[in-house]
């Protein structure tokens, strides 16, 4: 976990910040946080490169303060839309669209997750478990509204992860094409709405057992040689 400074003075605020958005602004454009380097990252940031060590101990801790600090603003969102909704479907609906607006006021965040995700390195497991924890949270909300009772819990978590990993993927398009953000939305909850629907139908499914088949009666080898004797 990101240190955490308590109350740090306005300048060490202003540094500490400084280099978290030069990282998303750099990190946005590569590979991966790991490939920056420190001069790189501090030119960006207008510093010195010996302040890094003032607020990081590297850029693995650099980027799991990204990471823990919009997933701490999703959730947030996330959790205003349970607040003020009363049916999973109009929670649903809001919880998405606000998505995807923070994404769009974030977009060099949302970039550098998506990069990161694949990456074996400290920020892309951060945002594995991210992902995993969003989906386990969906999994209690869908619970809190009272939906599919009769799934048991470790389907509907399965499914509350097919959703969260479908809005990520839909995430870079959505930033990158403003035009097209209206279908991106619907598209989005079509996906939900399938898997509903899915989920549904796997709820009224009961495995029949396949009918047993009575053992066919042989006789023994000895009683059929005989039979063939008698009719030559």
């Amino acid at each position: 976990m990101a240190r955490v400074v308590d109350n740090p003075p306005a300048r060490a605020r202003d540094g500490r910040q400084k280099l978290i958005d030069a990282a998303l602004r750099l990190g946005a454009q590569k590979s991966s946080l790991d490939s920056l380097g420190l001069r790189e990252l501090a030119r960006e940031a207008d510093l010195n490169p010996n302040t890094f060590y003032r607020h990081f101990a590297d850029l693995g801790e650099l980027g799991l303060c990204i990471v823990e600090h919009f997933g701490a603003e999703l959730r947030r969102d996330r959790n205003a839309a349970r607040d003020e909704t009363s049916d999973f479907a109009t929670f649903l609906r809001t919880s998405c669209e606000r998505y995807f607006e923070y994404a769009a006021r974030h977009p060099n965040a949302f970039l550098l997750g998506f990069r990161e995700l694949a990456s074996p390195t400290k920020v892309g497991r951060a945002v594995r478990r991210l992902m995993d924890e969003l989906a386990h949270e969906l999994f209690l909300i869908t619970r809190h509204f009272n939906l599919h009772d009769a799934l048991d819990d470790a389907a509907l978590e399965e499914v509350a992860g097919f959703l969260i990993s479908q809005l990520f993927m839909l995430s870079p398009e959505y930033i990158e094409h403003p035009k097209a953000r209206a279908t991106i939305v619907e598209k989005a909850l079509r996906f939900a709405m399938y898997l509903q629907l899915g989920v549904s139908a796997a709820a009224q499914i009961t495995p029949h057992a396949a009918p047993k088949r009575k053992p066919q009666k042989t006789r023994p080898v000895r009683a059929r040689t005989r039979a063939r004797t008698r009719q030559a």
